[in-house]
């Protein structure tokens, strides 16, 4: 729904020769930025390109007009990434944050 509102562009992936990596989590604090408790998860980047189901992700185009909102949105150490707000906290609940990236 998020991307959709946004008109950001985005397909089911196919099959792909890029490196498949996730963003596991291994603590979340909280950090004070400009006056604004947010909430800064420690990651380390791991490649799953053998685990993942390409059926349950969409492909979101970095080369489009809004880029640079793409990817501070869907970055977990982002300062004004989804996770930060209150709306989004529940993708920081699990070990993996559920947003993949392609390298």
């Amino acid at each position: 729904a998020w991307l959709k509102r946004s008109n950001f562009e985005y397909s089911n992936p196919d099959k792909t020769t890029s490196t498949i990596m996730a963003y596991q989590i291994s603590s979340v604090d909280t950090v004070i930025a400009e006056e604004w408790n947010s909430l800064y998860p420690k990651v380390e980047k791991v490649d799953v390109s053998a685990k993942v189901n390409h059926a349950d992700y969409f492909f979101v185009h970095t080369n489009q007009f809004l880029s640079t909102k793409i990817v501070t949105a869907l970055e977990p150490q982002a300062m004004y990434g989804l996770a930060s707000y209150q709306e989004f906290r529940y993708l920081l609940e699990n070990e993996v944050f559920p947003i993949l990236r392609l390298e």
